[in-house]
């Protein structure tokens, strides 16, 4: 799981002027980090990254994260692929955003082979496309 990786992440916030938004979301990046490694609580983890998500609507890296969440847990695509194309509008220079999309993308094309084709390893063009345009 990616939400490990979230805490460094957001010590670039510190440069942001609004402190309280910094403090809101480290607290509930902790409580996600505690109820997904720790407790396996994915409902609380869904509940914390929807309280950060209004904390600040335009963070791409909470959008992926929480686009992972939903992807890893619930496999639901489109659901997923809502949040990581909002994290990719919000964050379009972001390599940690970027990269999440392309992973979730290859596994769904993936995934979608593999009903397809009973097993078959195919190619996912669509994720080749995100990485190429790096």
């Amino acid at each position: 799981h990616e939400v490990y990786y979230a805490i460094p992440l957001y010590l670039h916030l510190i440069e942001l002027w609004n402190f309280s938004i910094i403090v809101q979301l480290i607290k509930y990046l902790i409580s996600l980090y505690f109820c997904v490694q720790v407790e396996g609580d994915l409902g609380r983890a869904e509940e914390y990254y929807g309280r950060a998500i209004l904390a600040s609507p335009g963070d791409g890296e909470v959008l992926s994260l929480y686009g992972n969440l939903i992807w890893e847990n619930e496999r639901d695509e489109s659901r997923a692929k809502c949040y990581f194309d909002q994290a990719v509008q919000a964050a379009p220079d972001d390599c940690m955003v970027l990269g999440s999309y392309a992973h979730f993308m290859w596994e769904a094309e993936d995934e979608d082979d593999d009903d397809d084709n009973d097993g078959d390893v195919v190619a996912a063009p669509a994720a080749a496309a995100v990485v190429e345009s790096f």
